[in-house]
This record gives structure tokens, sequence and C-alpha cells, in this order.
């Protein structure tokens, strides 16, 4: 974890995409396992690191409906085309619907059948 920065860890906190245990008084971030295991993911190649953190959003969706790839690919779709999806997620962090559409589609592709 040390190549990441505190400035990243500080943004994905703030987009709500890594969000530590909890903050020592000292300020520093202190993360469980899992999400030390996507930082270092994240570190060993983008794709896998996408591919991790989109495996914790199909497990938080599956709670409520099990996608197929065509019908998760078509969630993706539905955050960049529905107004109100959009909204949310680029007002997160400018981008954040295409890297979810995008990001969704290439799961679905990869992980699912």
């Amino acid at each position: 974890m040390s190549n990441v920065t505190s400035r990243t860890l500080r943004h994905y906190d703030d987009i709500g995409l890594l969000t530590p245990a909890y903050v020592g008084s000292n300020g520093y971030r202190y993360y469980e396992q899992e999400k030390q295991d996507f930082l270092n993911a994240q570190q060993q190649g983008e794709q896998e690191a996408d591919l991790v953190l989109m495996d914790e959003h199909y497990t938080s969706v599956a709670k409520f409906w099990t996608p197929d790839r065509e019908s998760y690919t078509g969630l993706g779709q539905l955050y960049v085309d529905h107004p109100e999806f959009r909204a949310r997620y680029d007002a997160l962090a400018p981008g954040l619907a295409e890297y979810l559409r995008d990001a969704t589609a290439a799961y679905a592709t990869q992980r699912l059948h």
C-alpha cells in the first residue's frame, strides 16, 4: 500500500470507492484486509482492479437480483442513459457513469455467462 498516495486514498474515500475502516488520530487511514487486497490489485493493473471492484458491485446487486451478462451490461448502460443515475454518479466524480458502464461491460464479458 505504500505506493498509493494519501491524496489518492482521500479521493477514493471522497467518492465512496474505498473507505477506511477507521482514521487514526494521526490522520492515517486503516483498511480492512479486503480493501487492502483491492489496493494491491489496483497496483498490479487497472483491469484487474476494475474486476475486483466490480466483483463487489456485482455481489451487492446480486443481493436483490442476479443479472446475466446481457442484463448486467444493460445496468451499466443505464448509469449513462438515465439522467438521474448519470447525475448521481457524475456528481461523485466526473466521468464515473461512463467508467461504471465500461467496467460492468468488461466484468460481464469476462465473468458472466
